[in-house]
């Protein structure tokens, strides 16, 4: 019987051996529980910082576009602002050189209009009369002398010197032409004041005269 008290387990004994034996070989993890919270927790706070880094970056990179695209915008408003605004000067400079040319033009017309009027008006206009005046004023042509007498011929002709003032020699053309209102003899020699429309009609007429 001591042999076998002593070879033998008790039952009450065994349950007892057995739990020391399982915490022996498994003891409970509690410390690489917090450890695997920890680093979970810190896992999900870096996942947010990135995150919120991420979007905070896409948004200022979309700011910033933005205001590079609106800028871009604006210069490109200016530059077309620029250039219409020099077209527009350039228009001016063209129509102000316009002007001017048209100025000068009208201007040297003028003057070559009032030089013709005083070569062809060497005698005040109230003197130029008589009843064959144009042949001081424009060149005659052979129908305004056919058909004229030679005493016609002869008036028309000393009528040129006549609006001169030219002091007639004969007695026959000082005595017509003395009683003439707008006749004044002051000269002797006009030949100089003659303009070229008068010299050309003087020759059409005496060639007229026989």
């Amino acid at each position: 019987m001591k042999i076998k008290e002593k070879g033998s387990l008790s039952p009450e004994s065994e349950p007892e051996n057995n739990f020391e034996s399982r915490n022996k070989f498994n003891p409970e993890p509690v410390g690489n529980n917090k450890l695997l919270l920890f680093a979970g927790a810190f896992l999900l706070a870096a996942l947010v910082l990135v995150y919120f880094l991420f979007f905070n970056k896409k948004n200022d990179t979309a700011t910033v576009e933005s205001k590079k695209d609106t800028v871009s915008g604006n210069s490109s408003a200016d530059l077309l602002k620029n250039r219409e605004l020099d077209l527009k000067e350039k228009e001016l400079e063209l129509k102000e050189q316009e002007l001017k040319q048209q100025k000068e033009l009208s201007d040297k017309l003028l003057n070559e209009k009032n030089k013709t009027q005083s070569t062809n008006k060497s005698i005040p206009s109230g003197n130029k009369s008589g009843i064959y005046s144009q042949a001081s004023e424009r060149y005659l042509t052979s129908s305004d002398l056919i058909g004229l007498s030679q005493w016609d011929l002869k008036i028309m002709r000393n009528e040129i010197f006549a609006r001169h003032g030219y002091i007639f020699q004969t007695d026959e053309m000082r005595n017509y032409f003395s009683g003439k209102s707008w006749y004044n003899p002051r000269y002797y020699d006009v030949n100089d004041m003659l303009t070229k429309v008068e010299k050309e009609n003087i020759t059409l007429i005496k060639s007229f005269e026989r």
